[in-house]
């Protein structure tokens, strides 16, 4: 019996047999994660130069989440999607665990860091960041329970470093 988490997957995938669906998807999954580690290298150079305090939990939050999915990833080795159902992904993916997607955690994380200082860039950063979720589910490397589990973790963590660093600052 298949859960709602598989069946997400196999309509999202299903997408893909367009050819120019597929090859946005495939550009995201690939190219996100280079955009946001570039955004979020600016942004850190920024408040350096400034000497803004708001750089510790900028840097902590998403170190925070990563660590996280880290200790998660030990303990859950969830299989993805395309070991799971035998199938070639549109993109080129090791066979580790998938739960909690690594992609997705980071690209909320920093999307949460920048919003939580710019809520209007972050709102921009955010939306890429679901773009880039939906992308690594389209291509077969992420079920949608290992994308929702990133956005949450992100979330938790970002706040988390925000509001200690406020009540220690």
């Amino acid at each position: 019996m298949k859960t709602l988490d598989d069946k997400l997957l196999l309509i999202l995938m299903k997408q893909t047999e367009n050819k120019m669906i597929a090859y946005i998807m495939k550009f995201i999954a690939v190219y996100a994660s280079k955009i946001f580690m570039t955004i979020y290298g600016v942004y850190i150079i920024f408040l350096i130069i400034i000497r803004d305090p708001i750089l510790i939990p900028f840097l902590v939050g998403p170190l925070l989440s990563l660590l996280s999915v880290v200790i998660i990833r030990h303990f859950v080795k969830r299989e993805r999607p395309f070991v799971m159902y035998a199938i070639e992904p549109l993109i080129s993916h090791d066979k580790g665990p998938s739960f909690p997607s690594k992609h997705g955690t980071s690209a909320f994380a920093i999307a949460f860091a920048i919003f939580w200082i710019h809520p209007l860039i972050g709102g921009v950063a955010i939306v890429l960041a679901l773009l880039t979720g939906i992308s690594r589910i389209m291509v077969g490397v992420h079920y949608p329970s290992d994308i929702l589990a990133g956005l949450l973790i992100a979330i938790g963590m970002t706040r988390l470093a925000y509001v200690i660093s406020f009540i220690l600052l």
